[in-house]
Parts: C-alpha cells; sequence; structure tokens
C-alpha cells in the first residue's frame, strides 16, 4: 500500500510514435510553482495530447490559417524566403525567354485566353494597366532628369499631367479593341503555321531571337532608355521535321516589375531559310 505521507498518482497510459507509455499524474495542488498548468481530463485528451509533432502541427496551422502563415508564424525568416518562393512560382514576371516559351506552349494549345493574360498587356486589369503606364512614364521621365533634360519639378508636372489624361481618356474599349486584334492574330499564325506544314503537337521550342530587341545594356542601347527597360520586336525560333520556323512577337517591351511582355502583336513569320 502507498504510505500516507506519499502523494496519491494516478498512470494514465498514453501513446507516443504509436508506443504506448505509461505516464505517472501528480494531483494538481502537488505542484504549487507550476500555477495553472492543466493535466489531461480524460483518458482520450492524454491519447491525444495538445502538443502534436511538426507534421501535425503544420497539417492543423495549414488547415487553420494557410500555408504562408503558418511558415512565417513559425519561421519568421523562413518565413519570407518562402513566401518569395510561392510568388516567384504563381505571380512571377517573365524573362525574354520565359516570354517565347509561354507565347508557343498557348500556339501549341491554341489557348488564346492564357496567352492574352499570361504574355500581352490586354490581360491586365484595369487597375494594374494605370499602374503600368504611370511607372512607364515615370521611369523615362527619371532618366530625362538624370540627363539633365528636364528638372525635378518638371519631371512631378508632367507625370501628374499624364496620370490626370490617362484618368480622363483611358476607354475600355481601347483594350477591348486590343484584345479582340490580337486573338484574330492567334488564330491567324496557328493557321498560317499549318499552310506552312507545321505540325504544332510536335514542334518544339528552339530560343527566341533578339536581333530586334534593344534592352538598357545593349550595347547600341539609346541613351533615353532607362535602366532595366527593353524593347522592340521579338521572333520565336522553332523546329519541327528538320525545319525552323519564326513567330514574330511585335512591340515587346521590358518594365522593372513587370517583366517582359506584348504591347502589340504577334504574327507568322515563316520558314527560316537554311
Amino acid at each position: 500500500s502507498t504510505p500516507e505521507s506519499t502523494p496519491k498518482t494516478e498512470t494514465v497510459t498514453v501513446k507516443v510514435d504509436g508506443r504506448e507509455v505509461s505516464v505517472s499524474k501528480l494531483p494538481q495542488e502537488s505542484s504549487p510553482e507550476s500555477g495553472s498548468a492543466q493535466q489531461p481530463a480524460s483518458i482520450d485528451e492524454a491519447e491525444h495530447p495538445p502538443k502534436q509533432t511538426p507534421v501535425e502541427a503544420m497539417k492543423t496551422l495549414f488547415r487553420k490559417h494557410g500555408a504562408l502563415k503558418y511558415v512565417a508564424a513559425c519561421f519568421p525568416l523562413f518565413g519570407i524566403v518562402f513566401a518569395v518562393l510561392i510568388y516567384s512560382v504563381f505571380f512571377s514576371t517573365l524573362s525574354v525567354e520565359e516570354l517565347g516559351e509561354e507565347a508557343f506552349g498557348e500556339l501549341q494549345d491554341n489557348d488564346v485566353g492564357d496567352f492574352i493574360n499570361n504574355c500581352t498587356v490586354y490581360g491586365f486589369p484595369n487597375s494594374k494597366f494605370e499602374k503600368f503606364t504611370n511607372q512607364f512614364t515615370g521611369d523615362f521621365l527619371d532618366k530625362d532628369v538624370e540627363l539633365a533634360k528636364i528638372t525635378q519639378a518638371e519631371r512631378d508636372r508632367q507625370l501628374q499631367g499624364f496620370k490626370n489624361k490617362f484618368k480622363i481618356d483611358f476607354k475600355k474599349s481601347d483594350m477591348k479593341e486590343g484584345e479582340d486584334k490580337i486573338k484574330e492574330e492567334f488564330k491567324g499564325t496557328i493557321e498560317a503555321g499549318k499552310k506552312a506544314g507545321l505540325n504544332w503537337e510536335k514542334a518544339k521550342f528552339e530560343y527566341v531571337d533578339t536581333s530586334e530587341f534593344v534592352t538598357s545594356e545593349s550595347p547600341n542601347a539609346s541613351e533615353e532608355l532607362p535602366s532595366g527597360h527593353g524593347r522592340g520586336a521579338l521572333y520565336i525560333v522553332i523546329s519541327e521535321n528538320a525545319k525552323r520556323y519564326k513567330i514574330k512577337l511585335e512591340d515587346c517591351i521590358i518594365v522593372p516589375g513587370y517583366g517582359c511582355i506584348i504591347t502589340g502583336g504577334i504574327s507568322w513569320d515563316g520558314v527560316i531559310r537554311q
């Protein structure tokens, strides 16, 4: 029997990593320094203790708060890195080469909707297009200030004037007209490829010809071109059945924060003569 001077204990069997472990539990009053620490109220609670394995805790927090909030809450620094990686996977901008690959993929899939949304400005919501044009204009005005062509005050005045004019003149119908036009060009590019003997399903992406595209880092770049910007035509080079073909992406530009994007159209450029 247990001596009266010894506090009574209660043995509870719990499962840890699939194994049964016996745990002795002292009455709560025997640990005055523990404050308001609570013991399991039942065997069921003891078998499913609040403390979870990392994987269990992750699943719970994913369900309750979402993946990014979990990582940011548990590992602040890793959470930031993880969030950036997630953003880069799902919401990233396209490089010149990536734009060519994306456009070719949409042509193969005959998916004009994704082509417009992923590769052109015509897929921008109105608010994003406004920010895009404001930044584009602001960057060129900043370059003029850098080249001492205008003052900072003049730059600010001109940019504000552009923003005001945009709000007055911009019409949703303008974007719709451009979208309708590029839809026809997209369809025409596919049909022209078929007429040239191209089997779209078997075609392979080769590379993007940038011979008519200039960036701020190009040797022949104009001094007016702001840092990080680019502009010109791009040509997607594809191959099929021992032949190479070119597809033209017209009026492409690079704007920091928006990547490389089409502001013009798309057209079939024909076979590449060997």
